[in-house]
C-alpha cells in the first residue's frame, strides 16, 4: 500500500513538473529567423538585445536589428490569425536569400518612430500578406521592400478573389519589384484595396490603384517600382549619388567594417543589398 502511494506521489510530482515546465515556456506563432519565440526568450529573441515580444499586445519589436537568412525560412513568420503588431525602432535591416522576409497570416501593423529596409534577393518576395481577408497598414516609420515583388497579398485558390488590404499611413515607403528567370515582380499588387492618408504617391507621379489590376499601376501596366512619401522631408533610401556599399556583414549578420574572403552581403547607400563572393 506504501509503495502504491509513493508511486502516486511520484507520478503526480512528475506531471506537475511537466505542466509548470510547459507553462514557463508558452510559445507565440511568431519565428525570427527559424527562432520560434516563447516566453523564455521574448525579451531578447535572438541573444543581442535587438529582438523582442510582448505576449499582451502582441507586439514585435526591432532594435536597430539586423536579421540576415540565407535558410529555406522567413526572416520573420507571424503564423497566428491573430492581428499583430511589428515596432520598429532605430534602423532596421531584413535581408533573405532564399525566401520571402517577412510573411504574415494575420493583420499585420508596422509602425515606427524607427525604419526598416527588407531587401530580398532572386525569387523572394519581400512582405507577403497571406491571410485571407487580412490588412497591412504602414504608419508613422519608413520602409523599403526591394525584391522580386516588394509588397504583396494573394489571391484565393479557390474563389480567385483578392481579400487582403493595403493602408499606408503617415509612412514614407519605396516598393520595388524587377524580373526574375523571365516572371515580372511588382511593386505593390495582389490587394482588394490600397489607400493612403497623410501620404501619397510621389513616384510615378501619375500612378494610381487600379482597381482591375489589384495593384498600383500607370496607365495600364502595374509598376515595379513605387514611391510614397508624407511630404514633409526628403524621401529616404533614394540616393542621388552612384550606389556605393554604406554597411557589410557576414552570413550571421554581424556587421564587419573590411571586405573578407568568403561570402558576405553588402547593404548599398540606396537600400539594395548584394551578396558578395571574394576568393584569394
Amino acid at each position: 500500500m506504501r509503495i502504491n502511494l509513493l508511486k502516486f506521489v511520484i507520478v503526480v510530482c512528475m506531471a506537475l513538473n511537466w505542466a509548470s515546465a510547459m507553462q514557463a515556456q508558452v510559445s507565440s506563432p511568431v519565428v525570427v529567423k527559424g527562432v520560434a519565440v516563447t516566453s523564455g526568450n521574448a525579451h531578447d529573441v535572438l541573444g543581442d538585445g535587438t529582438v523582442s515580444y510582448d505576449f499582451e499586445s502582441k507586439t514585435l519589436t526591432l532594435n536597430n536589428a539586423t536579421v540576415v537568412d540565407v535558410s529555406e525560412s522567413a526572416c520573420l513568420y507571424f503564423a497566428s490569425s491573430e492581428p499583430h503588431t511589428l515596432r520598429l525602432k532605430g534602423s532596421n535591416l531584413l535581408v533573405d536569400f532564399a525566401s520571402t522576409l517577412l510573411t504574415a497570416n494575420c493583420s499585420l501593423t508596422i509602425s515606427g518612430p524607427g525604419s526598416l529596409i527588407c531587401s530580398g534577393y532572386a525569387e523572394s518576395s519581400c512582405i507577403w500578406m497571406r491571410g485571407k481577408g487580412a490588412t497591412l497598414t504602414i504608419q508613422d516609420c519608413d520602409l523599403m521592400a526591394m525584391g522580386w515583388n516588394g509588397i504583396v497579398g494573394v489571391k484565393d485558390s479557390e474563389t480567385s478573389e483578392y481579400s487582403a488590404k493595403l493602408i499606408m499611413r503617415n509612412a514614407n515607403v519605396r516598393s520595388v519589384g524587377h524580373l526574375v528567370q523571365g516572371y515580372s515582380g511588382y511593386a505593390m499588387h495582389a490587394f482588394a484595396n490600397i489607400t493612403f492618408d497623410g501620404c501619397k504617391i510621389v513616384k510615378p507621379v501619375d500612378a494610381f490603384f487600379y482597381k482591375a489590376l489589384h495593384g498600383i499601376a500607370l496607365g495600364d501596366d502595374l509598376c515595379e517600382e513605387v514611391v510614397i512619401s508624407t511630404g514633409t522631408s526628403a524621401v529616404p533610401f533614394i540616393s542621388s549619388d552612384r550606389a556605393s556599399v554604406a554597411n557589410r556583414y557576414d552570413l550571421s549578420g554581424r556587421q564587419v567594417y573590411d571586405s573578407f574572403e568568403g561570402i558576405s552581403i553588402e547593404q548599398m547607400n540606396n537600400g539594395a543589398t548584394r551578396k558578395v563572393i571574394r576568393q584569394k
